[in-house]
């Protein structure tokens, strides 16, 4: 099964059912003043995912996550937050799978801190994926 992060219409139309249903309990509970729901729910919901990378971040070292059509992968050395932008692929109208980079491109594009680091990289990557979403380079796989 998919992470609901990989369905990124389902996710918004969800969200934004969940807030006009609030909005809707709110008005009719509190009259004029259910405004102050999506006012208040919209910035705790994007504060609340900001929260969550930085503690990612602080318990493992590292933290991933996908914005847009890209997966972002960060870390931390010394006082840096370095970070690296991987170009997500639409499968269908509403999937996105992560295409594991093969060497030759990893080596091409990425940044000196991580070229040499391209197999560590993408096994951490990959624990926020399920097989089924993730396409590997010809002769490579997951336990290549």
């Amino acid at each position: 099964m998919s992470s609901p992060d990989n369905r990124p219409t389902q996710l918004f139309l969800v969200g934004f059912a969940l807030i006009a249903a609030a909005t809707v309990v709110a008005a009719v509970l509190f009259g004029k003043w259910a405004v102050i729901v999506p006012i208040v729910l919209i910035p705790a919901w994007r504060f609340s995912r900001t929260l969550e990378v930085r503690g990612q971040i602080a318990a493992k070292g590292w933290s991933g996550r996908r914005f847009k059509d890209y997966w972002v992968y960060e870390e931390i050395q010394g006082r840096d937050k370095p970070s690296i932008s991987i170009k997500l692929h639409r499968e269908g109208a509403d999937r996105l799978v992560f295409v594991v980079p093969d060497e030759a491109e990893w080596q091409r594009t990425m940044p000196l801190w991580a070229q040499s680091r391209r197999r560590e990289i993408v096994d951490r990557i990959l624990t926020a994926w399920s097989a089924a979403d993730v396409r590997w380079p010809p002769g490579e796989g997951p336990s290549a």
